[in-house]
Order: C-alpha cells, then structure tokens, then sequence
C-alpha cells in the first residue's frame, strides 16, 4: 500500500507522465490522501487540487473518504510534540487544529515558537557581528596594501597624498567599527544568555 499512496502523492502534483498519473488517480485510497495531508498540516482544501488532477482521467475523487483520513490524519499532527518542534523550526500555526486538540497544541507550539524567536536573535546578533568583523579585517589589510604604497619610492607624491588621506579614513572608519563590534558582543552575550534562559524554562515546564 505504501507505494501506492507514494505514487498517488506523486503523480497528483504533476510530476509524472500521464499514464502513470491516471493508473494512480485509479489506484488511490482518498483516506490515505486524507491522512498524508491532515498528518502533515495541510488544511482540507487541498482536496480540490487532488480532485482537479484526477478529473482529466474521468476518476470521481471521493470526498467523505478523504475527510474522513485527514480527520485522523489532523489527530496525529495536532499532538503538543509535534506542535513543540514545529513552532522551534518557525512554523507558522494557521489554526487547522479541531478545537478539543487545540489548547495543548498552541501551549506546546508557542512554547517551541518562543524558542525560535529567541535562537533568531541570536542569530542576528551573530550575523551583524560576523560582518563587522569580516569589514574590520579587511580594512586592516587594505591599511598594510595602501602603507606599503604609500611609502614606496615608485608612488608619484600626489598620489601618495590620496593614500595618505584614505588610510586616514580606514583608520576612522576601523575605530568605529571597534565600538560597533564591542556592542554586538555584548548584544550576542545577552541573545545568547536570553536564549538558554528560556530554553531552561521551556525544558522545566515540560517536565512539570
């Protein structure tokens, strides 16, 4: 069965031939359908995609067996430990949960949800930081590149005046970038303090 529902899966996105596209279409089980897309937090609209692509080959979808696989299939996906781990990985809840499985469900999801809102400043922070960092270092090499010009007999004097007025602009531009830099890690610290504290929490009510 499980090739079936795989080739069912397959052929109604359009991804194979026509042949191979209407032998599913015949061969497949709408409750598995149902329950691949209820399981998976699709919302039961999709249907109509899965009837439209069947419709050409003269194959009558069969609605209340579809419903009837994404309802268990919703069971299953509505559980407060996938809604822990969908809500860290920044899913977005659209509010397909029947309401008897909701209330634990977004407990668990805004638990998650939390955390990756967290692990995303962090994440800013670092990224910020990485570049100021990545800029600091050039500049110093651009420094040691216009020096070294700047003293060499080969250099014609107006141009050395423009190094000499670039690598006092580099020079600024570095001090600046230094309390920039400064800032971000102690920003990082915070995020990342932040983070763990959280974390520690969330951990703790899981366990309570």
């Amino acid at each position: 069965m499980g090739w079936i529902i795989a080739l069912a899966l397959l052929a109604l996105t359009g991804c194979a031939n026509d042949g191979k596209r209407e032998a599913a279409c015949r061969a497949t089980d709408w409750r598995a359908i149902g329950f691949e897309d209820g399981a998976r937090g699709i919302a039961p609209e999709a249907f109509g995609e899965h009837r439209s692509a069947c419709d050409d080959f003269g194959v009558t979808a069969r609605l209340d067996d579809y419903l009837e696989g994404h309802e268990v299939g919703l069971e299953r996906f509505c559980q407060p430990q996938n809604a822990r781990w969908l809500g860290e990985s920044g899913y977005r809840y659209t509010g397909i949960c029947p309401l008897d499985l909701e209330a634990a469900f977004l407990e668990a999801y805004e638990q998650g949800y939390g955390l990756h809102e967290h692990w995303q400043r962090v994440e800013n922070v670092r990224y910020r930081l990485d570049r100021k960092r990545a800029r600091s270092r050039e500049i110093e090499r651009l420094v040691v590149d216009k020096t070294a010009r700047l003293v060499s007999p080969a250099v014609p004097a107006a141009a050395r005046a423009n190094l000499a007025v670039e690598i006092k602009q580099l020079g600024e531009e570095r001090m600046r970038l230094s309390g920039e830099i400064a800032g971000l890690e102690h920003d990082l610290t915070h995020a990342e303090h932040e983070y763990e504290h959280y974390r520690s929490a969330v951990a703790k009510l899981s366990v309570d």
